[in-house]
């Protein structure tokens, strides 16, 4: 019996948006590859022909952005969740949207947030966040999850109402929470001299990996929380175009959480989308 080793979901259920994205997803890569490769050469680290990977690169510029036409008008025949997706300041080119939605395919198949959280690789077991491991296959959807924080890059840089608002309330949190750096090794304080770390305990060089709540590690946190509630509003809208029941995070069903934030420019006020009667959130 042959393994079936494709990324879930399988099958597609849109099918052309996947083999669209899948085409622009290796001609970006490919023209990467040529890009670092240049890089290496104009640094004096290589010995190949500079003109060749110019010529090679601008060579794959149209072709790239062919398929990004392409990957996007597969993405409009999603209808009324790429319209709203599309609205939302810093995705109205469609390409992060494009991947997004690729990457999920079929909402029917999440019928819990926690579900699409856990498949993009935002869930938290026994208190810790998931991580991938050295040598083993990633217990989520790396591609989903780099596109959603990709996403978050996007609402901070575009100052996105909603989103941007989240983030910097996340971030100043986490900063009260946290107004120090950590050394993981003595539990010391770290100080930070130009580029280099430093533990107030144990005098020794520590680098960012072996640090806790440094500037990096508290806004990644904020972005966290941010890719989360942009996921939980495309399940959200997405499921109400669709039809299908929605049902309450579990934070507010059963952690004690009280605030639900809604999605941006939803319901539209064209009207032309069939929203569903229940509540957003609502049980």
């Amino acid at each position: 019996m042959t393994t079936d080793n494709r990324p879930d979901p399988k099958p597609r259920k849109h099918s052309q948006l996947w083999q669209a994205y899948l085409a622009y997803d290796g001609l970006v890569r490919e023209q990467t590859r040529h890009k670092l490769r240049l890089s290496s050469i104009e640094k004096e680290k290589s010995n190949l022909d500079a003109d060749f990977e110019i010529d090679f690169i601008a060579a794959l510029e149209p072709f790239i952005r062919y398929n990004q036409r392409i990957m996007i008008a597969a993405g409009k025949t999603l209808g009324p969740v790429w319209d709203w997706i599309t609205t939302i300041r810093g995705m109205a080119t469609g390409t992060i949207p494009a991947r997004i939605l690729a990457q999920i395919d079929d909402i029917a198949k999440f019928d819990t947030i926690s579900k699409l959280w856990a498949f993009s690789g935002f869930a938290v077991r026994n208190g810790e966040i998931e991580r991938c491991v050295p040598g083993q296959t990633a217990p989520y959807n790396r591609t989903l999850k780099s596109a959603s924080l990709r996403a978050v890059d996007q609402f901070v840089r575009h100052n996105t109402p909603v989103y941007r608002e989240l983030y910097d309330e996340e971030k100043e949190r986490q900063i009260e929470l946290y107004p120090d750096a950590i050394c993981t090794k003595c539990g010391g304080i770290a100080v930070k001299t130009g580029q280099t770390w430093r533990c107030s305990e144990c005098k020794q060089k520590n680098t960012n990996h072996a640090l806790m709540y440094t500037d990096g590690h508290l806004d990644a946190r904020a972005q966290r929380k941010v890719a989360k509630i942009f996921l939980q509003h495309v399940w959200l809208v997405w499921r109400q175009c669709e039809e299908l029941p929605i049902s309450q995070p579990w934070v507010i069903a059963h952690g004690g959480h009280v605030d639900y934030i809604l999605p941006p420019n939803w319901p539209p006020e064209s009207g032309t989308v069939k929203v569903l009667d229940e509540e957003p959130g609502g049980a």
